[in-house]
């Protein structure tokens, strides 16, 4: 519960006010990560950086890393990594602007404050009205579950939760009457228009007056991470004798403090499991994840009543590396499991399927296996890409040739929705054995189809996928380089000038960096590793995967290939290797129209032979 506000309606915090971007600046510059690390995690020195055992996941051997110098953080076993702002909110739960605050705290930087615009304040000031009123309600529900007898013997008897599972979840009761809700709220001087909008409450048809939408119900709250009540999911009580039941399950509507799209249930209780495993497992139903919370499944959420969004993806990608969803077996189920694929896959997450056997649902399968045999059989779940193979083989068996074709119109969406060129290769490759056709043919006929990134790039050239498109992807030479940059940038763009190389450089990504890092050198400002991850970011659609390969160059030792002088040369040379490419096509065609141009291309096509010939 965001600030422990405590129970009266009119209780209120602090105002909240904005960071001025020169203070964030300088709280990042002050900021010592391994004193900020160091309280958390016992590092031990090793070279120039420090390791220890990673905070966000088990293991036996430390692979998690700092590096004072890049003032980067990167755990090379669940591939997290980040600045200082980013460790203290991903260890502490926290948003950005407080982990701002604390680290200014901690360090001695003042933060001068700017004074909100009516506008923030009005929203600002809503939004904390609403979270208290739905704490209200919550509070409601939970002191009529206690006093239902009925309600718990629902739940304990006929669902199987134990009382510790129903407090830790703080489930609750909406009893029969039309008012119960609405005089609590009125004698803790609630204005009616907020419960109204958070659809706790409905205007009578008349006008005069207002009434409990939940009535019969038990009530499963909805809480952010931050433990704020969004929302409420409520199931229909069949044993209470009505004339209008109403429909088994009523949901919050959309408010300005409940986005379906984006929350999850029961990620307040399971974020840290999610962050320490960095597994997830996606349940359709409230009741599937409290069952296997119950049974020691403790990274189960669900999503609120709709189909997981691009929104929901994105949350996820950035506290877990595979996604394991456990939806029923029937045809809603596997339509569930398909549509949630595709953004999964587009985050670069693995996502793996755990088939029910018939009739199951999540809670009841967890209720009977033990412990043991639910993880074994979670660890032994197909990927999402052998899964569906398999299901469109069964589907079209004995289709000849346009069963075949039928089968891979069913794959191609989750073998193009992978951002990673090598990755999503790979799985063309097993989906092609598993089809029984050769590879090549099935590259073939997704290039056919026009995905907007194709089938994959050709080997050799670039990182795999740093961004997803391509537009952010350094070469292997640039990485080196920003490697350098990050550690000495001075004298990394000293010789980079002297030699010619600044503008070498082949990918936009690195051409913004190298313009961000003489900014800053000009300006008297310190270019380091969150400042390049920084543009990075901002740069483009850059995955997590891709940040965690670039973090680990940047806290990777460099061999003697990458030296500073000899990684500039290659630069140079490719790129003069590149224009002189263009330039070919470019006389080809001016010959060809005879056009005036053809004596200068030429000049300059020359001029870049003897070039080459001088860096040999």
């Amino acid at each position: 519960m965001r600030g422990h506000r405590g129970s009266n309606y009119e209780s209120g915090q602090p105002d909240l006010v904005a960071i001025p971007p020169d203070k964030i600046q300088e709280v990042r510059d002050r900021v010592d990560i391994e004193r900020v690390i160091g309280q958390v995690v016992s590092l031990k020195k090793q070279g120039r950086r420090l390791s220890g055992l990673c905070p966000f996941h088990r293991e036996k051997s430390p692979s998690f890393s700092v590096d004072p110098t890049a003032k980067l953080y990167h755990c090379f076993g669940c591939h997290v990594g980040g600045d200082a702002f980013d460790f203290v909110m991903r260890h502490d739960s926290v948003d950005f602007p407080t982990a701002v605050r604390r680290l200014a705290r901690d360090f001695g930087v003042e933060l001068p404050e700017r004074e909100e615009s009516p506008d923030e304040k009005r929203r600002r000031t809503e939004k904390e009205k609403l979270y208290r009123v739905n704490e209200l309600a919550r509070e409601y529900f939970e002191r009529e579950l206690k006093e239902s007898a009925r309600a718990r013997a629902y739940l304990e008897k006929e669902r199987g939760l134990k009382p510790e599972t129903i407090e830790r979840f703080r489930l609750g009761f909406g009893p029969a009457g039309w008012s119960g809700l609405a005089d609590e709220l009125e004698n803790k001087r609630v204005p009616s228009q907020y419960p109204l909008l958070l659809g706790l409450l409905g205007r009578r048809q008349d006008g005069r007056g207002v009434y409990d939408r939940y009535r019969s119900r038990v009530m499963f709250p909805i809480a952010l991470p931050s433990g704020d009540v969004a929302g409420f999911g409520a199931r229909r009580a069949d044993w209470v004798e009505e004339e209008d039941k109403g429909p088994k399950y009523l949901n919050s509507p959309e408010s300005p403090i409940y986005d379906k799209s984006s929350i999850f249930y029961g990620l307040d209780l399971a974020k840290d499991s999610i962050r320490r495993s960095r597994r997830a497992i996606l349940v359709e139903g409230y009741m599937d994840v409290i069952g296997l919370h119950q049974a020691g499944i403790t990274q189960a959420i669900a999503t609120c009543g709709t189909a997981l969004s691009k929104k929901h993806a994105e949350a996820l990608s950035k506290m877990a590396d595979e996604i394991i969803t456990m939806f029923d077996g029937d045809a809603a189920g596997m339509d569930a499991t398909r549509r949630s694929a595709e953004p999964l896959l587009e985050q670069g997450l693995t996502m793996r399927v755990f088939e029910l056997p018939p009739g199951e649902d999540p809670d009841t399968f967890a209720a009977r296996v033990s412990p043991e045999s639910m993880e074994e059989q979670l660890q032994n779940a197909p990927s999402a890409i052998d899964y569906f193979v398999d299901r469109a083989r069964k589907m079209h068996a004995g289709g000849g040739i346009a069963g075949v074709v039928k089968m891979v119109d069913l794959v191609r969406p989750l073998l193009l929705s992978i951002p990673d060129p090598l990755a999503r290769d790979v799985s063309i490759e097993a989906a092609a054995r598993r089809l029984g056709l050769d590879p090549p043919v099935l590259r073939q006929h997704l290039r056919a189809k026009g995905s907007p990134r194709g089938p994959g790039p050709s080997p050799g050239a670039q990182v795999p996928s740093p961004a997803r498109g391509g537009t952010g992807a350094l070469t292997v030479l640039e990485l080196a380089v920003l490697h350098h940059l990050v550690e000495n940038p001075a004298e990394t763009v000293r010789q980079a000038e002297d030699m010619g190389a600044s503008d070498a450089f082949p990918s936009p990504a690195m051409r913004e960096l190298w313009q961000e890092a003489r900014r800053r050198l000009e300006i008297g400002e310190a270019f380091d590793g969150p400042a390049a991850m920084d543009v990075l970011v901002s740069h483009g659609d850059i995955s997590e995967a891709g940040l965690s390969r670039i973090r680990e160059t940047l806290l990777s030792p460099l061999g003697d290939v990458h030296e500073l002088n000899e990684c500039l040369k290659r630069l140079v040379r490719k790129a003069i290797e590149a224009r002189l490419r263009q330039l070919t096509s470019a006389i080809r065609e001016a010959a060809a129209h005879g056009s005036e141009d053809l004596e200068r291309l030429s000049e300059e096509h020359r001029d870049l032979i003897k070039k080459l010939g001088s860096e040999t």
